[in-house]
């Protein structure tokens, strides 16, 4: 068993002292509670696996397809559970989602979050996308001690 949010989107602008608009952009609240689903199939994750984040001009049906990804819920949420050292995931949604990959929160059942990014199949052999990353992410690190 565990629960999911849904979003609501609206757009914000965020504006300078005298009144004029400096930044407008796109963002998303969640109601205040995760809603709880128990004994949840493919089809009630349909959103985790589909392309959400936007729409194309050309060919969409497509590039929706390249982006579809299935993958094993329960097992996401175990495997992340495990890494934190918590029993059971309660909350999972998907925080973003870009031309690369899903970015996903999970929330244990302690309160321990964790983060699980999914890439889309279009962007190449999963070891190599998350190697780069990995590199980069240490290159980072070592620049900031």
């Amino acid at each position: 068993m565990f629960r999911t949010l849904t979003f609501a989107w609206s757009r914000c602008v965020i504006r300078a002292k005298d009144n004029s608009p400096l930044l407008q952009h796109f963002c998303y609240s969640t109601p205040p509670s995760c809603r709880l689903m128990s004994g949840a199939s493919d089809a009630d994750h349909e959103d985790f696996f589909r392309y959400t984040g936007g729409r194309w001009l050309w060919n969409e049906s497509m590039q929706l397809r390249n982006r579809y990804k299935r993958f094993d819920v329960a097992e996401l949420q175990r495997i992340a559970a495990r890494s934190v050292g918590s029993r059971t995931c309660s909350c999972m949604i998907k925080l973003a989602e870009g031309g690369s990959n899903k970015v996903f929160r999970l929330t244990m059942d302690d309160g321990t979050t964790a983060i699980a990014r999914i890439p889309h199949p279009n962007m190449g052999p999963p070891f190599k996308t998350t190697a780069s990353e990995v590199a980069t992410m240490d290159f980072v690190r070592l620049l900031m001690v």
